[in-house]
């Protein structure tokens, strides 16, 4: 099953021959984590990032 993707992996894809698949088996089900000691002493950026990423 083809997902939709960025710009940037379409360009690659078409150049490359590549196509991106998500995975649907229950193995590849992940839990990712970002960890940082105070979101408040980070950088305008990277807090953007974090709070982006952050399940709310």
């Amino acid at each position: 099953m083809q997902f939709p993707s960025s710009l940037k992996q379409q360009r690659c894809g078409r150049s490359a021959k590549i196509a991106a698949l998500r995975l649907t088996d229950d193995w590849a089900t992940r839990l990712l984590t970002a960890c940082t000691r105070s979101a408040e002493e980070l950088a305008p950026p990277a807090r953007d990032l974090f709070e982006h990423l952050a399940v709310k």
